[in-house]
């Protein structure tokens, strides 16, 4: 005897469906119990189209549910296995289903997951190029943190670039939240099955939300941060099955979680066509807020966020006063950084002045200063060392927010 979690697991796991489809069949039916019970011809007559009139369920996918019906008992045996990996199956008959997400018109039929889901808590997704600059990554660092500080939820897509400084930022206010009152958390949505930490590069990001990477990649969670258990500081949620490996067409169909999780939307770098637009695009058809941070008209990370503004987005101009604006602290945050600055050196107040996010060369520096070279690299060493600069490639340097 099976429970109608386990039949619904063995159809989500029919490739080729999708939410959709599964969605339809779960209406027609009433039920996975049924779907599994459906004679042949029950199938040949199951004609479900959408709202153009198309035929969703075709030959092609009746041949599927047939060739699936005979793996009941291994999905019911993997069903039970998922507990023993911290991972749980989750369908929009669960209370702990986003809210959120019931909205959309294709919401996931089922969501992995690792940790905890967002909830009715404010919310903001950060998404932006993987290939990012300096620029990029220091405000999507800045942004989650300072979002975070005010008891906002991150939601991103654990990507390279823009995501993971963004997961970052949020990491490094949870590090620091002794000093607060509350704090947000950071959800990582993967185009992959939740039990896959990809990228690699961002085990620190997947083993922080309390995904495991296996041998020979180390605990490198900050200290700070182990104390809080894993619904404290997030969760890991996806719609594929556990073992789904990253294929690139995953991830356009992964950003309309993103963005359905969010209460708005904010997009840092981006290339005129690319997937942080396809995520912008859901989030204006879900009724979401689009923000966007702008850059240099001659750079090509610049020209997809700076036609979203020229489209009517919501230009973030300083991502402090932003966040702010649009999420007021409930309680008072310290700007130390700010006072800091105060206690530089002279010669260290000219290198930090002619200075800002995008990288500047050694010889400007000197050349805008005034200084000697010794004293130019005195104090860039210092300014490194105290975090408040960064060697972004030989004899380049930029401001970045600082984590300490």
């Amino acid at each position: 005897m099976f429970t109608e979690k386990e039949y619904r697991y063995w159809l989500h796991g029919i490739p080729g469906l999708g939410a959709v489809r599964i969605g339809k069949l779960l209406e027609y039916y009433g039920s996975a119990e049924a779907v599994w019970h459906a004679s042949e011809e029950s199938l040949n007559q199951c004609n479900i189209v959408d709202e153009r009139g198309v035929f969703l369920i075709r030959e092609k996918e009746k041949n599927l549910i047939r060739l699936g019906a005979g793996h009941l008992e291994k999905a019911a045996e993997e069903y039970h296995n998922l507990s023993r990996k911290g991972i749980r199956f989750i369908t929009p008959e669960d209370d702990q289903y986003p809210e959120r997400l019931r909205h959309l018109y294709d919401p996931p039929a089922g969501l992995f997951v690792i940790g905890d889901v967002p909830d009715e808590r404010p919310s903001a997704a950060i998404v932006g190029a993987r290939n990012c600059s300096h620029y990029g990554e220091e405000m999507a660092y800045l942004l989650g943190r300072e979002l975070c500080r005010r008891g906002v939820d991150v939601i991103s897509g654990m990507a390279l670039g823009i995501d993971g400084a963004a997961h970052r930022g949020v990491m490094e206010a949870i590090r620091k939240s002794q000093e607060l009152p509350c704090h947000g958390r950071t959800f990582a949505v993967l185009g992959n099955g939740v039990d896959i930490c990809y990228p690699r590069s961002n085990s620190d990001i997947y083993q922080f939300l309390g995904g495991s990477c296996g041998n020979g990649y180390p605990e490198r969670i900050p200290e700070q941060c182990q104390k809080f258990p894993n619904g404290k500081k997030g969760g890991i949620l996806s719609e594929f099955m556990p073992g789904t490996n990253a294929f690139a067409s995953n991830f356009p169909i992964r950003n309309r979680i993103i963005s359905g999780l969010a209460d708005l939307v904010i997009v840092v770098e981006a290339r005129f066509r690319s997937g942080s637009l396809i995520t912008a695009d859901l989030a204006l058809e879900q009724g979401k807020d689009i923000c966007a941070v702008p850059g240099r008209i001659t750079d090509p990370l610049s020209r997809g966020t700076n036609e979203l503004i020229r489209q009517g987005a919501e230009i973030i101009t300083d991502p402090m006063e932003f966040v702010e604006k649009r999420f007021p602290a409930p309680y008072k945050i310290e700007e130390t950084e700010k006072n800091e600055k105060i206690f530089l050196a002279m010669s260290e107040e000219k290198v930090y002045s002619c200075l800002d996010f995008n990288p500047t060369h050694l010889g400007t520096i000197l050349q805008k200063t005034g200084l000697s070279v010794q004293e130019v690299s005195q104090s860039l060493k210092q300014l490194t060392d105290r975090g408040w600069i960064a060697e972004t490639s030989k004899n380049y340097y930029a401001l970045q927010v600082r984590r300490t």
